[in-house]
């Protein structure tokens, strides 16, 4: 007797945070209500995102029976912005998302990982050119995460209108997810439908089972895998596919122990006589849609009033047992609205005059965030109409990140919680005053006519104040603030203050804040400290902005900071070690420690030539951070998005530099080569020892160019020393002591 085909189950886990980052400095401010955890973001990752990796599966006695990445399993989407800070904070946890999909594709043929908009924006809400962009980054991100296109979308919120599905159908997308009353009519047997657009285009549409959905995020079945299992079993009798999604940190968040029920369910179907563990993209290769369906639109899955939710005070809340008290949600919705249109029409403007098309830049500036201003600076040239000068192509790279926080402004978190003084709208309104600082003196009059409009935002803590009173203190004046100059026995107070008052020229490179770092700068001269590492760091990243905005107090700011009169002319300073204080004199423009991944059939002659281009290379691309650990100092270096890389330099103070590489192995070819340039005197080389032993070491010399006209190589600047490991291995050390090293001079 033939036996009836399993039915399929998908489970689809929408993981996401708002991002929390400083848009000035890039870091994530302590945020005391996360504690015991610095954020939000750390404590829901200790909670859920390394929980769903390595979730554990328990016997009848409670015992460990089995470690399960239950994304293997599941459906699931990432917000780009979350892997970006997971990317640079939990690598270990962000390969295991990346080796997910890699697996579930090998599995099914189709990955378990959906892309998303690169920001968390309600798209029913934005202008069609917005969702362009949106989509595009979202779609770009994710090619370079995870290798391959993106086959289905997770649209925030679910929320959806006639002209989102059409950006998502041009652009290749072949299928979204919706709730029930998203959808006029659901189609038969848990299939998907397909809407047909006005353009002739189509998209399948998966309609997940409301029912089910609910009773795992809000209810018991979470709380039993076992029960959980039967549950779906018995909705498979009736449908030919079972698919249900949640937010992702239901899973160890929301609900603890909530990842150890969903590995118990991976589990169980992996042998069920029944069901088995399926994925939306699978499903329809087989199964494709049948019946036409149509919208419900706009609408969302988190608010029953469409998308009102994100523009009106509608009702819907977190806390409904206090009085509804969201009228500011209109007031921040139409100002960012006004702001925007005035960004937009500034950006059009002046771009114009500097590329082609501005807009299709825009579209593309998803390709390098995070690359660096090297890569930034080479996108713009490629787009230029003629020869730009050095200013002009810092301008551009500032508008393009103006677009960003423009974009940025709209994350859907800054009006779906209950207060306008909340983290959320917070960060939203921080976004919106870096674009305004980038817009520079174009938005003379933008910003006062914005804290107007906030004034009408009233908090519900009398405490809070308005909107206005909000932008003032906790946006414009709280990160960072003014601060009193401590006292010349505190070193430490010292360093700090320096360090804030450059922060704050960054943010406003006005006179005021330029006064504010040559008093700090004074103060540290006095008590005796070296400027610090990283106030010299954060000025070196936005210098190119800073001197095409305001070059006057620039220099004033930069000289005193160390800077040469020769940084104010040539490219930026880039965030590296900061060793150099003079312009490399090597023809190939090699440094000390540069990391790259080599082809694998480069020879040792090619290289040292330069007669290649590289996979990879991270030269000027690595974020940093400096501490000090047992009596060493450690420099922690991070190069987030395609090939992650994490270095750790530890300098001892017996003259041991030790240096540890963790890079993400599955984004390169593994027969491709890590290989890691030290650049040393010719007659101070030491002794490398290499965990695990290098499969090669090339060593050459390096000749300088600059030497007299009659013989210009005929001067050894120094030498070359690169092991190189197959990038299979993932991570690589490398120890050798300076002490040890004998010179002749």
């Amino acid at each position: 007797m033939r036996s009836e085909p399993r039915r399929s189950v998908v489970i689809h886990g929408h993981f996401y945070q708002p991002p929390r980052e400083d848009p000035w400095t890039g870091d994530v401010p302590r945020e005391p209500s996360a504690a015991p955890f610095h954020d939000w973001n750390r404590r829901i990752h200790d909670e859920c995102y390394r929980a769903v990796v390595a979730a554990h599966v328990l016997d009848g006695k409670g015992r460990i029976r089995s470690v399960v990445n239950t994304l293997d399993w599941i459906s699931w989407d990432a917000g780009p912005t979350l892997l970006r800070w997971m990317a640079r904070e939990t690598p270990d946890t962000y390969r295991a998302f990346l080796a997910a999909d890699a697996r579930s594709a090998a599995r099914l043929g189709h990955g378990n990982a959906l892309a998303s908009p690169y920001h968390h924006i309600i798209l029913p809400l934005a202008s069609r050119r917005d969702k362009v962009t949106e989509v595009r980054w979202g779609i770009t991100d994710f090619r370079r995460r995870f290798g391959r296109s993106p086959e289905g979308m997770w649209l925030p919120e679910a929320a959806v209108d006639t002209e989102t599905l059409e950006v998502l159908a041009a652009e290749g997308i072949a299928f979204t997810i919706l709730g029930p009353g998203q959808v006029a009519s659901e189609p038969d047997g848990g299939r998907p439908g397909r809407v047909k657009l006005p353009s002739g285009r189509e998209i399948a549409v998966f309609v997940y089972d409301g029912g089910l959905s609910h009773d795992v995020a809000f209810g018991d079945l979470i709380k039993d895998g076992s029960a959980w299992v039967q549950r779906i079993a018995e909705d498979a009798r009736e449908r030919a596919l079972v698919a249900l999604a949640t937010d992702g940190e239901t899973f160890g968040h929301h609900r603890r122990w909530g990842d150890m029920a969903l590995a118990a369910v991976a589990a169980a179907m992996q042998d069920h006589p029944t069901v088995r563990a399926d994925n939306f993209a699978a499903f329809l290769e087989h199964d494709p849609p049948r019946e036409d369906i149509e919208l419900v639109e706009p609408s969302s899955w988190s608010c029953a009033h469409g998308v009102e939710r994100w523009r009106s005070d509608c009702g819907c809340r977190i806390d409904t047992s206090k009085p509804k008290a969201q009228g500011w949600r209109a007031v921040l919705r139409d100002a960012l609205d006004e702001l925007s249109d005035s960004l937009h029409g500034a950006f059009e403007a002046e771009g114009r005059a500097i590329v082609a098309d501005p807009w299709a830049a825009r579209d593309a500036y998803g390709q390098i965030l995070d690359r660096g201003d090297a890569a930034a600076g080479e996108f713009v040239r490629e787009r230029a109409t003629r020869e730009l000068s050095d200013a002009e192509v810092a301008r551009a790279v500032t508008l393009l990140e103006m677009q960003h926080d423009a974009l940025a402004m709209f994350t859907s978190c800054g009006w779906f919680f209950d207060d306008i003084a909340g983290l959320e709208p917070l960060q939203v309104l921080r976004y919106a005053a870096r674009a305004l600082d980038l817009a520079g003196d174009t938005a003379a009059g933008w910003e006062e006519r914005l804290r107007t409009r906030l004034a009408e935002a009233v908090s519900a803590d009398p405490e809070e104040g308005d909107g206005a009173r909000l932008w003032d203190e906790k946006v414009r004046g709280g990160a960072p603030a003014e601060v009193d100059a401590p006292s010349g026995d505190d070193t430490v107070g010292v360093a700090r203050a320096l360090v804030i008052a450059v922060q704050r020229f960054v943010r406003d490179p006005g006179g005021k804040a330029a006064s504010g770092v040559v008093a700090a700068a004074e103060a540290a001269e006095t008590a005796g400290i070296p400027i610090p590492f990283e106030a010299q760091a954060h000025l070196g990243r936005n210098l190119a902005r800073l001197r095409a905005a305001a070059p006057a107090v620039t220099r004033r700011v930069a000289l005193r900071l160390g800077f040469s009169e020769k940084a104010m002319e040539a490219v930026p300073v880039t965030a590296g070690l900061g060793t150099d204080k003079r312009t490399s004199v090597d023809a190939d423009g090699r440094s000390l420690f540069v990391d790259r991944v080599l082809p694998a059939e480069l020879d040792h002659e090619a290289y040292a030539h330069g007669d290649y281009e590289p996979l990879r290379s991270w030269s000027e691309q690595m974020s940093h951070r400096i501490s000090a650990e047992d009596g060493q100092v450690v420099v922690s270096l991070s190069a987030p998005g395609d090939g992650q890389l994490d270095k750790r330099i530890e300098l001892h103070g017996d003259g041991r530099v030790v240096v540890t590489y963790r890079w993400d192995a599955s984004a390169f070819p593994p027969d491709a080569y890590f290989a890691p340039e030290l650049s040393f005197r010719a007659d101070a080389v030491p002794e490398l020892v290499l965990e695990p032993p290098a499969e090669a070491t090339w060593r050459h010399e390096i000749r300088t160019t600059s030497g007299s006209e009659g013989d210009p190589e005929g001067l050894v600047q120094g030498v070359s020393v690169t092991p190189l490991w197959r990038c299979a291995g993932g991570e690589a050390r490398i120890s050798f002591s300076l002490a040890a090293v004998t010179t002749n001079g």
